[in-house]
């Protein structure tokens, strides 16, 4: 059976909903698949627990806007997938916002996609206004 690749969004350090909803859900794909996972997380968030994980580096805002995605993790696992396409049969996405922006390039490698929705994300940004969301107004991206 090939590998699990798993793309967490958030910084699993944290003691909250995001970061707990996440474990979980790592702690089952690994269970269901006889730990044969791969963790995908932000590399400034990997620490001693998720050492052994794919560490996607951070990149400035400006690229965001120029490449047309809004996040840092499309071109890295481009380039990561174009590697190692043939080890991972299924790719687990928590949040819709990274799945939808990925959901096209994932398929195209062959891979089977599964989408967690931890919370109903339109709502949950504008209730979270931001200077990164440019106070709500990035809300088009979300939908």
């Amino acid at each position: 059976m090939k590998k699990v690749l798993f793309i967490a969004t958030t910084n699993l350090n944290l003691k909250d909903g995001g970061a707990f909803g996440q474990v979980g859900y790592i702690g089952s794909c690994k269970f269901l698949n006889n730990n044969e996972l791969d963790l995908v997380m932000p590399a400034e968030n990997r620490g001693k627990k998720y050492a052994d994980s794919i560490g996607v580096p951070s990149r400035p805002i400006w690229k965001s806007f120029l490449s047309g995605s809004i996040h840092r993790y499309k071109q890295f696992l481009y380039d990561f997938l174009s590697e190692h396409k043939d080890e991972y049969e299924i790719c687990v996405v928590s949040g819709g916002i990274y799945a939808g922006d990925m959901m096209d390039m994932l398929h195209s490698f062959g891979l089977k996609v599964v989408v967690i929705h931890l919370n109903y994300e339109p709502e949950y940004q504008m209730d979270n206004k931001s200077l990164w969301t440019l106070k709500g107004r990035t809300d088009f991206f979300v939908k």
